[in-house]
């Protein structure tokens, strides 16, 4: 793999094979009949904001309440244990 590693590639090499791909998409499209008969999937927008940064302040406060439920509940049972 080493050997490879500095290799480039040819510029003609690479003309030749993106004009060979081309040639052969266009002959498959006139091939089924044209651009007017090929479907393209319909692509649904999804917004991107949000995620997870705006439930962090969420989890943050259920820490804090779950820690202050602990702490109530310590006081209670030493308030028990020492009647």
């Amino acid at each position: 793999m080493k050997r490879f590693s500095n290799c480039k590639p040819d510029k003609r090499v690479l003309a030749k094979a993106t004009s060979a791909a081309l040639l052969a998409a266009r002959k498959h499209i006139r091939s089924i009949g044209g651009k007017r008969l090929i479907q393209l999937p319909r692509v649904i927008p999804i917004p991107k904001v949000g995620g997870v940064i705006p439930l962090i302040p969420i989890f943050a406060g259920l820490s804090a309440l779950g820690s202050l439920a602990g702490g109530i509940a310590n006081i209670t049972r030493a308030a028990k244990t020492a009647s």
